[in-house]
């Protein structure tokens, strides 16, 4: 973004001393310059005596509501011959969509998710799909080839970020490294209510729905629990929009009785109101956050109490004098003994900001937390100190309870440390956490293939594949479970697929190595 604030000074007028109107046109040009070079498409004639531009496209998309519900979701944005080579499709559309029929983008994004994205370029969609082959695309986007992702967070807010890939290590055995690729996004711009803020907003409705997947994951099914989110998002979506703002207390059923019944002094106590299927939502969650003190409400979306004060312990540790009295007093809050885990705390500034409370700490600073410490246990592996690697992976796990990446890690430890049950016992706690997680497959198969159970080996390793068909080391160790039962023939059918993919990988990068030359 080097580019975004060069201006031509004869260029500059009066319109663009209004800050937040300089910050808009910029933001537009931006999007109109950059993604028609990325995508190498001049927008088709009739767009040109058309007034809006994709910046307006998106931003008319981001108004509208899918059967009630705020969109959530995701647009990629790229070079459509591109798309074609590193995109999974999962459905292909037979006529593209452009931007400007806003119903039909709107309905398409439904079916996205975080992983799975809408795919245009600067003009139409194109079908829905997961990006794939991942180190090819790397080198490409090395090569200045971005891709552009616009993240619905939200009805009137979206935020556009891009893609990178980094290499991560699943296992390691004596000099050997086994290495998967990831997709990252990079935050560029938020855009609410039409106008761009360069400082990333705190608040999407994908972290409300990871911290309440946090506190909540032990307590329902997974499809019970998606349920309940999506209910709550609705609710914490009107509640945002309360100017003076607010702060709403999300907590377990018998949690949110028995801390009523201990506030009654300084709260307003009603009769128990599920929040579900409310005909008047909106305007209900406007009158009741209108008002000082915190509304209480459980996993179910059942309202117990408004205006309540919140009381919690003094901790020196905890909380930030420059923020205000509603934030503090959250902090507190949660940090009591009964609440400390079980308990999400959403406050909403009166500037609009939104901070998401979790075991007395903002959720956002503890997955950044997180992330460190990950990189600290890579450091400490790397340099062969496994007990260390353990300590902060328990860590991690006492501020992420569910995160299934530091099961996976913590059983790659202990089967280097020769604890293979218990590296089993967490490749399994991981796949529990996150069932599509196909290194945990491919990492609980070499250990049960150490300890001679070979079938449920090849069981793992199958998964393995399922998740990541192009897993080249799942089809050659799987080949090896086969040889250690006498099945011969499949042995040498999956080494024979494992070297194929092995080799495909190496022309592909040698062809890319050959392109990055020639284009020097």
């Amino acid at each position: 973004m080097d580019e975004f604030f060069k201006d031509d000074e004869d260029n500059l007028d009066d319109k663009y001393l209004n800050v937040d109107d300089y910050l808009t046109i910029k933001t537009r040009d931006y999007i109109k310059k950059v993604f028609s070079s990325v995508c190498a498409e001049k927008r088709e004639d009739k767009f040109d005596c058309l007034k809006n531009s994709l910046f307006e496209e998106t931003n008319n998309i981001s108004t509208l509501t899918y059967e009630g519900i705020d969109v959530c979701a995701k647009v990629a944005i790229m070079n459509k011959n591109l798309a074609d080579k590193y995109v999974n499709y999962y459905i292909k559309l037979d006529k593209s969509i452009t931007f400007d029929e806003h119903r039909k983008v709107r309905k398409l994004l439904q079916t996205s998710d975080k992983d799975t994205y809408l795919i245009g370029d600067n003009e139409k969609i194109y079908g829905l799909g997961k990006f794939t082959e991942l180190s090819k695309l790397q080198l490409q986007l090395e090569k200045s080839t971005p891709i552009f992702i616009f993240d619905f967070t939200g009805r009137f807010e979206h935020r556009i970020n891009f893609i990178f890939i980094t290499n991560q290590i699943i296992n390691k055995n004596d000099n050997t490294e086994i290495t998967e690729c990831a997709v990252n996004e990079k935050f560029l711009v938020n855009i609410k209510n039409g106008k761009p803020n360069l400082i990333e907003n705190r608040y999407s409705e994908s972290t409300l729905e990871s911290a309440l997947k946090k506190a909540f994951n032990n307590d329902f099914k997974e499809s019970e629990l998606e349920e309940k989110i999506n209910s709550l998002k609705k609710i914490v979506g009107y509640a945002k929009n309360q100017r003076h703002g607010t702060t709403l207390v999300i907590t377990t059923p018998k949690l949110a009785k028995s801390e009523t019944k201990e506030l009654i002094n300084q709260s307003i106590k009603i009769k128990e109101k599920s929040l579900i299927n409310e005909d008047c939502l909106e305007d209900l969650m406007y009158k009741i956050t209108n008002m000082d003190g915190a509304i209480c409400i459980d996993i179910n979306s059942c309202l117990y109490a408004i205006g309540v004060i919140l009381d919690g312990i003094v901790d020196k540790n905890h909380g930030d004098s420059s923020i205000g009295s509603r934030y503090n007093s959250a902090i507190k809050y949660s940090l009591k003994e009964n609440l400390t885990g079980n308990c999400i705390i959403v406050v909403i500034s009166e500037d609009g900001m939104v901070d998401i409370i979790y075991k007395g700490d903002k959720y956002d600073n503890i997955i950044k937390q997180v992330n460190e410490f990950f990189d600290e246990v890579t450091k400490l592996y790397n340099n062969e100190n496994y007990e260390a690697a353990l300590s902060k992976l328990n860590e991690i796990l006492e501020l992420d309870a569910t995160s299934a990446e530091a099961y996976s890690k913590k059983g790659v430890v202990l089967y280097t440390l020769e604890k293979k049950e218990d590296a089993i016992k967490c490749y399994n706690l991981a796949i529990k956490c996150n069932p599509n997680l196909s290194k945990a497959y491919y990492n609980k198969g070499i250990a049960l293939y150490d300890l001679e159970q070979n079938e449920e080996s090849i069981e793992c390793y199958d998964l393995a594949i399922k998740f990541t068909p192009d897993y080249a080391s799942a089809y050659n160790n799987k080949g090896y479970a086969l040889s250690a039962l006498e099945r011969n023939e499949e042995a040498e059918e999956c080494y024979k697929i494992a070297n194929e993919l092995k080799q495909k990988l190496k022309e592909d990068n040698s062809t890319n190595n050959e392109d990055e030359n020639n284009n020097k």
